[in-house]
């Protein structure tokens, strides 16, 4: 439960939270019933995407959910978000 990690790469310079802010008191329950969002660890990895789909990464960036807005400026109001997801097993982290 304390090490409760979101990673995120980012090849723009905008960052898409999802649903719930880092900042966010509530329960994760998706987590553990005892973590709130701003609990979580975050790691955001800044990258190049070049022409041939290749994605260096140039920066990584790691913060608490609660510090998030002290490192990254909020943006809100895009009509269009695109993005690469890699969906993890739901199963991976079981012992």
């Amino acid at each position: 439960m304390s090490q409760a990690l979101e990673v995120k790469l980012q090849t723009s310079p905008t960052i898409d939270l999802g649903l719930v802010l880092p900042t966010d008191k509530t329960p994760a329950h998706d987590l553990h019933p005892k973590l709130r969002h701003c609990d979580a660890r975050y790691v955001v990895a800044y990258g190049d995407l070049d022409q041939s789909g290749v994605t260096t990464i140039t920066e990584i960036v790691v913060v608490t959910g609660e510090d998030f807005f002290r490192e990254f400026n909020q943006f809100g109001g895009l009509v269009q978000n695109k993005k690469r997801q890699i969906r993890l097993p739901n199963r991976l982290f079981e012992t």
